[in-house]
């Protein structure tokens, strides 16, 4: 049998046995390692972005708070404003505020992708 193995070998260049032998030599510690080490890799890489994610939940709320405060303001003073002739510049505001709440959901899609 051994024999056989030798002329079989002995057909092909010394790269080709050396890429047989290969992964006879991956050990189950250095397969540890890599996950490990692939482990460690993706906690710090989720760590980085969940700070950055908090500070974007945090303007997300700051704007809705600030939205939710608008439209009872809006609705709550719909005489006051119609009798001031306000209407332009309160639809204003809350399109502003409207355009910051995109701006944050979109940069919150980007974090996410």
């Amino acid at each position: 049998m051994d024999l056989m193995i030798r002329i079989c070998f002995n057909k092909y260049n010394r790269m080709d046995i050396t890429l047989y032998c290969f992964p006879r030599d991956i050990t189950i510690p250095s397969i540890l390692a890599v996950f490990v080490a692939g482990n460690v890799l993706y906690v710090v890489w989720i760590m980085f972005f969940l700070r950055y994610r908090r500070k974007l939940d945090m303007a997300r709320f700051a704007q809705a708070s600030a939205e939710q405060s608008n439209l009872v303001q809006i609705v709550t003073g719909m005489q006051e404003i119609k009798l001031n002739n306000c209407e332009r510049q309160q639809r204003w505001k809350w399109e502003r505020i409207q355009v910051k709440l995109f701006n944050i959901s979109i940069k919150g899609l980007a974090l996410g992708q």
